[in-house]
């Protein structure tokens, strides 16, 4: 069981049938969608896509017209769980637009989703992780990721502007309780969005993790604004932190994923690749039941691929995916955290190049 891999772009290799169909021209199922299953957060984190002011994706012109306080409707959720199982999807993260855990039919959402035989995995912010702990035995929930950003309550509170009485060494208890006596194949994982009011914390972020024996620590970079200028002061030695880190600690036990190296360098670097690839893989659904094609576009008019509220997905994929797939171009798109992926597809999806049996 390769632990150390599970953030690899290379994961994607795996799938040789929904490759081969690329290849083809053919379209595809997704394997994982995304859902937001509510635009509500009881934190205000200062670097999140989807803050209350306007920093985040508002900054560039992106997620101008996500609704606020939005509850997915969670019976036709659930009716689409069935059909995204019966279509061919494998996997469902649950995510935001807003914690997910605030929406009030989360545990019949998450039953649902087992139900049909479905792995999902959750991103949150901590502050209902001990309500995690009765999925602890279903088999097909397989992991966490806590957004944490710090490694103390000062800084912690600091950065997430918690709203409620949630603090930081309650989530630190709550997570060792969720990492105690599981299974091998569920993974616990901190993230920790490197910025400017935290990035003195970050060795000591990676030493309070390995403490906690969680499975692995995932380090990415703040966004807002699109562009490196307000981390010039501490990138290049955050990154060599991060690698020393990993030279370090880096094991099947504990894993260090360096996200500030790609990202850094996908921010100001021109695509490589001529479409995106990534979103036949992966689709977004907000909680306004419409489809998007990334993390960046959610609630975006531009980046939308259609309705669910009274669509069949079947009938979604064979003619409103398919046609917005056919017009969309990536010059619309903003720097992209799926750049590694949609150059791997870029490759393996075209035809044998020349001299393909010397390798070296």
């Amino acid at each position: 069981m390769r632990k150390k891999d599970a953030y690899s772009s290379l994961k994607i290799l795996h799938d040789l049938n929904r490759i081969d169909r690329l290849r083809k021209n053919k379209s595809i199922v997704p394997k994982t969608i995304r859902i937001d299953l509510n635009t509500i957060c009881n934190h205000n984190c200062k670097f999140c896509l989807y803050q209350e002011n306007k920093n985040g994706l508002s900054s560039i012109g992106l997620n101008e017209n996500m609704p606020k306080g939005k509850l997915i409707d969670s019976e036709k959720l659930c009716k689409l769980i069935k059909q995204f199982s019966k279509e061919g999807v494998e996997s469902i993260v649950l995510l935001g637009g807003g914690e997910p855990m605030l929406h009030p039919d989360f545990e019949k959402i998450v039953k649902t989703i087992s139900k049909h035989g479905l792995e999902w995995g959750i991103i949150t912010n901590g502050s209902r992780t001990k309500d995690l702990l009765k999925y602890k035995n279903d088999k097909n929930f397989k992991w966490v990721r806590v957004s944490l950003d710090a490694s103390t309550s000062a800084t912690w509170k600091k950065i997430h502007r918690p709203k409620d009485a949630v603090n930081f060494n309650r989530i630190i208890k709550e997570l060792k309780e969720l990492n105690k006596n599981k299974r091998e194949d569920f993974l616990v994982g901190l993230s920790f969005v490197l910025y400017k009011d935290n990035y003195n914390e970050l060795g000591s972020f990676i030493d309070l993790s390995k403490k906690l024996k969680i499975d692995n620590v995932r380090i990415s970079l703040d966004y807002s604004g699109g562009s490196l200028s307000q981390h010039k002061k501490y990138l290049d030695k955050s990154i060599k932190l991060v690698n020393e880190a990993k030279r370090k600690y880096n094991s099947e036990k504990f894993t260090i994923f360096n996200k500030i190296s790609p990202r850094s360098h996908d921010i100001e670097t021109k695509k490589n690749y001529s479409k995106c690839r990534f979103m036949d893989f992966s689709l977004n659904l907000g909680a306004d039941l419409c489809v998007y094609t990334c993390c960046f576009g959610k609630y975006s008019p531009a980046f939308k691929l259609g309705d669910l509220k009274e669509t069949d997905f079947k009938f979604f994929l064979k003619k409103d995916a398919k046609k917005f797939k056919e017009k969309f171009t990536i010059d619309l798109c903003p720097p992209c955290w799926y750049s590694g992926t949609n150059r791997v597809l870029e490759y393996i999806t075209q035809k044998e190049p020349i001299h393909s049996k010397f390798i070296g």
